[in-house]
């Protein structure tokens, strides 16, 4: 069960890194379409890995470490900021906050990612 629980973050973390990095790299100018995909399947990723950890956590009892929910808030927050005007990741985004307050009660509250 500790190894889905550690590919799930490993797919989680570079998901966010690799959007994030394409959308800053892409962000005052349209986005390729090629890239669009890319970014949309690696926040699909993302989705169902947060989707594995809900009911892993929810069937095992385990919780999220305190260092490791700082962690991907952090890397969520810069996702969120670079993602801003690139308006096709909407949907995706709003999918992730809802899942995320499955996962990580509070995280969104707490740190302002409410919208």
């Amino acid at each position: 069960m500790n190894g889905i629980m550690t590919s799930t973050m490993h797919n989680k973390d570079q998901a966010i890194v690799i959007v994030s990095e394409l959308c800053e790299a892409n962000k005052s100018k349209q986005i390729p379409p090629e890239i669009r995909d890319v970014c949309l399947l690696l926040l699909q990723i993302l989705d169902k890995s947060l989707h594995l950890e809900f009911c892993v956590a929810q069937s095992c009892g385990i919780r999220p470490v305190l260092g490791r929910l700082e962690d991907f808030s952090k890397g969520f927050k810069l996702l969120l900021i670079v993602a801003e005007e690139h308006t096709f990741l909407e949907t995706s985004l709003k999918s992730l906050r809802r899942i995320i307050s499955f996962v990580y009660p509070g995280m969104l509250q707490t740190d302002g990612f409410i919208q």
